[in-house]
């Protein structure tokens, strides 16, 4: 049980670790172009927020790779991929939601981070990051991003 407690520390300590990374570029994106480094013109997407072919939030999977995305991520560094491993529920990978409707706190919030962890403790591991939903020894944790000015 000890060790099961080492591995899953280990493997959360990676997931934030990645979507730190993640969020870093796409902040950067937004800084340096004043858009979001991905908008679906025909309304919401999903995908891998990294260079992974699928991610698996509860069950659904998210489409895989978008190059769109990762090139737009890539002109501000490395898209990273995430970690080997998956939840109690088969989670893992990092996504990216873009929903143009979607609001936070009575803002306009169109991207949302996605990313879960082991465990059943109240918190996603960094600022700005909300839990979602825990179950069965998962955290399935959101981070809503700041968009452009514009």
């Amino acid at each position: 049980m000890v060790y099961n407690g080492v591995q899953d520390r280990a493997y959360n300590t990676a997931v934030i670790a990645t979507v730190r990374n993640t969020v870093e570029l796409v902040d950067g994106y937004i800084a340096a172009n004043d858009s979001y480094p991905y908008r679906n013109p025909g309304g919401s997407a999903t995908y891998c927020a990294t260079n992974d072919d699928t991610c698996q939030f509860w069950g659904w999977f998210i489409g895989g790779r978008s190059t769109a995305l990762l090139s737009n991520l890539a002109t501000i560094g490395t898209p990273p991929s995430a970690p080997s491993g998956k939840t109690d529920v088969g989670n893992y990978g990092v996504g990216y939601e873009y929903d143009p409707s979607a609001t936070w706190n009575g803002q306009p919030q169109p991207v949302t981070i996605v990313y879960s962890l082991k465990g059943t403790g109240t918190d996603c591991g960094l600022p700005n990051s909300n839990i979602g939903t825990v179950n069965n020894g998962t955290i399935q944790c959101t981070m809503h991003i700041d968009g452009p000015s514009t």
